[in-house]
């Protein structure tokens, strides 16, 4: 007598094995992705948050918007932007927005106009900005 198993029941013993082992593999893999996932660095989270702002850069561009687009805590978000870039979030978004601006103008366009392309809903604000980025107003183009 022989204690062989039958060839049939030997290739199915085999390939649970191997599905067993697979699925094995599997579950090791997925759990070193998840532990050993590296944290997105300053630079990069830096580098996200700059293509956001000038993916928007004709809208008005919030906090809000940015933390949800990239799901970030506003406090991450300012913090890691402040700490690269020695500058803050919102002064940089302001100084992108008035040199594109300046474009616009020196395209042909109104300033008002250009302040509206850059989402800009409040004139007073697009003029206090452009002032002080530029070091004089939209309005003079650098004559005072």
């Amino acid at each position: 007598l022989s204690c062989e198993e039958p060839e049939p029941y030997k290739r199915l013993s085999i390939a649970l094995k191997i599905v067993e082992f697979i699925i094995l593999l599997d579950k090791i893999s997925h759990s070193s992705k998840v532990l050993h996932k590296a944290p997105i660095s300053r630079e990069q989270t830096v580098k996200r948050i700059i293509d956001y702002v000038n993916l928007h850069i004709l809208e008005s561009i919030t906090l809000e918007d940015i933390s949800a687009a990239l799901f970030l805590s506003k406090s991450t978000i300012c913090h890691k932007f402040a700490s690269y870039m020695n500058m803050t979030l919102n002064r940089y978004i302001a100084v992108k927005k008035i040199f594109r601006a300046d474009e616009f103008i020196r395209m042909g366009h109104g300033v008002q106009e250009a302040a509206r392309m850059l989402g800009y809903d409040n004139y007073t604000t697009f003029y206090y900005n452009y002032k002080q980025i530029m070091g004089y107003s939209p309005t003079s183009r650098g004559r005072g």
